[in-house]
């Protein structure tokens, strides 16, 4: 009977340890499963933790995105950033030096009335050039006189001026006297005849003379002619028979 008790008792303590080897075991198991599942977590915490705290950068810099994380601020978008280029990029926050801009103009006179009028110039640089205004010459305040005692010599008065104030001009004037009543057309010429000429610019307010000797008791026909510097008649003025007596005949 002693026998049969110690043999219960062995086989119970033997069951108890095989009862505590499976709940260790289990244990052990669990324990490794926990830790499988935790280390992928702390390593993917640790690195972001590493990353925000400046010790390890994992942003995808120079793979195609145009951003980065600053160390304490919010990200940059790289781009040009000046309103003038052709490639403005209103999202970028910082310039990275690649803006284009469009060439210059080319620059010249623009107005086909010009003398240097450039068909290739895209804006006018106000050099243009332009043939000289027109004088515009006119006589003024002209007169003819006897100028002798003997009235055998008759003077002729004048002034030019040019109207356009900045143009130069040089003119040509004759005062010319024909007996009156022959046909100062023809061959016969003037009975006496004089030229002068002057070099005008704007309204000088000058007064100029000719003068014509050897008159005879007789009519006379005076012309005073202004005659610029293309041959064409730029004023006149004529007397029409003045009669000249001579006090010596």
């Amino acid at each position: 009977m002693n026998d049969s008790t110690l043999d219960d008792d062995s086989c119970n303590e033997s069951h108890t340890i095989h009862n505590l080897l499976d709940d260790t075991t289990t244990t052990v198991r669990k324990l490794q499963t926990l830790i499988t599942t935790l280390i992928p977590l702390l390593l993917i915490i640790g690195s972001g933790w590493a990353e925000l705290s400046g010790a390890i950068d994992l942003t995808p810099i120079g793979e195609g995105d145009d951003w980065a994380w600053e160390e304490n601020g919010p990200y940059v978008i790289w781009g040009c950033t000046d309103y003038s280029a052709e490639n403005y990029d209103e999202y970028a926050t910082d310039d990275d030096g690649t803006c284009n801009y469009p060439p210059d103009p080319i620059m010249g006179c623009t107005d086909t009335e010009a003398n240097n009028y450039d068909e290739y110039a895209e804006e006018d640089d106000d050099s243009c050039e332009y043939d000289p205004e027109d004088c515009d010459p006119f006589f003024y305040s002209v007169s003819a006189n006897y100028v002798d005692a003997n009235n055998t010599t008759v003077e002729a008065t004048f002034d030019i001026d040019c109207r356009n104030g900045n143009i130069t001009e040089n003119m040509q004037v004759q005062f010319l006297a024909w007996t009156n009543g022959t046909n100062w057309s023809n061959s016969e010429g003037p009975f006496n005849w004089t030229q002068g000429y002057y070099n005008i610019t704007g309204e000088e307010w000058d007064e100029y003379t000719l003068t014509l000797s050897n008159f005879t008791n007789n009519s006379y026909d005076l012309f005073i002619y202004l005659i610029r510097e293309d041959g064409s008649i730029g004023g006149e003025k004529t007397y029409y028979n003045i009669p000249i007596k001579a006090r010596d005949e």
